[in-house]
């Protein structure tokens, strides 16, 4: 945006009486003024930034430069920031910068929260207007998606930022990882079932076909012969019945 040179004592020379000539005197800081048309030209909004002078401690002036808040909501617009967008608000809860136009230097947070019935706002606008710095989660009122907003106070302003992203862009991560780790889980707890089931056949297979054999010998019948059993662990002894029966006693 090009400089633009001014006299303001030329303007108006009753200037020294002016609240944005005033403060920094008295306050011996930087002061920005509240968002307002140029009183001169009554051209674009402006935001005025007051620098005192001082010559160790004797006041010798102010600098002062407008700064306009369209270049600002250009600014913020602009920021990429992960899915999400920024907001501005003065500490009266006015929205001053606003991917919806329509918004910027026409609401507030608390008229949202009225109009649209959601207390959540005005929660977030005091905060916001307590100069607090935090995080919330609500419902975007300018998406309608479950968002988180991280606030923070601009001191040299005594404005706030707000960082508005949807919860899926923050989560979305988490989620995949915890996707990824329950499949690996499931993947490998089905490994293990299977490897149960092999070795719990291979165990009672044999078992199962020694245990007719068994009843058989225990009626009379000591012809009874287990087929197909070639495990040479106890059970395999124990099937082999004419062994058994031809051992001396």
């Amino acid at each position: 945006t090009p400089l633009r040179r001014g006299d303001l004592a030329k303007e108006n020379p009753d200037y020294f009486e002016e609240a944005w000539y005033e403060a920094p005197a008295v306050l011996q800081t930087v002061v920005w003024s509240e968002p307002r048309k140029e009183e001169v030209t009554d051209g674009p909004v402006i935001s005025r930034c007051s620098v005192p002078l001082f010559r160790e401690e004797e006041f010798l002036g102010v600098v002062a430069f407008d700064v306009l808040i369209k270049t600002l909501q250009e600014y913020v617009r602009r920021t990429r920031l992960e899915g999400g967008y920024g907001v501005l608000v003065r500490h009266c809860g006015q929205i001053i910068s606003h991917p919806n136009m329509k918004l910027a230097m026409a609401d507030s947070l608390y008229s949202l929260a009225e109009s649209r019935g959601r207390p959540e706002l005005v929660e977030l606008a005091d905060a916001m207007a307590y100069g607090e710095t935090g995080v919330r989660k609500i419902e975007d009122f300018h998406t309608g998606k479950r968002s988180w907003v991280v606030h923070a106070p601009i001191s040299a302003t005594g404005w706030s930022f707000a960082v508005v992203v949807p919860e899926a862009e923050i989560m979305g991560p988490v989620y995949e990882k915890l996707r990824r780790d329950t499949a690996f889980m499931l993947g490998g707890l089905g490994g293990i079932i299977i490897l149960l089931v092999i070795v719990s056949i291979h165990i009672t297979r044999p078992i199962t076909r020694l245990a007719p054999v068994v009843r058989a010998v225990a009626a009379g019948d000591l012809t009874a012969r287990v087929e197909n059993v070639a495990s040479h662990d106890e059970i395999g002894e124990f099937a082999s019945i004419e062994e058994f029966l031809s051992t001396p006693v």
